[in-house]
């Protein structure tokens, strides 16, 4: 998991969530994947959603990331 240059790979965890993050150099360009610990779930951000996300105001992100946010994600993909 690490190699001469650092981590690949970083578990971020508090009382809500736990994720995997990791450099994902598979595809075209490197992007991060974000996994879900607890369901496994991944999901991929190139370099301008993290530069658009970066930009991004609390109040932008808080219907996403609010703890309350309580339906299980596979209900979304019923959306």
């Amino acid at each position: 998991m690490d190699d001469a240059t650092g981590p690949t790979q970083w578990l971020l965890r508090n009382e809500f969530a736990a994720v995997l993050v990791e450099v994902d150099e598979v595809a075209n360009s490197p992007r991060l994947k974000i996994t879900d610990v607890r369901t496994g779930r991944a999901g991929f951000l190139d370099p301008l959603s993290l530069e658009r996300l970066s930009r991004a105001r609390p109040s932008d992100l808080a219907p996403i990331v609010s703890p309350s946010m309580s339906e299980p994600l596979d209900d979304l993909d019923r959306l």
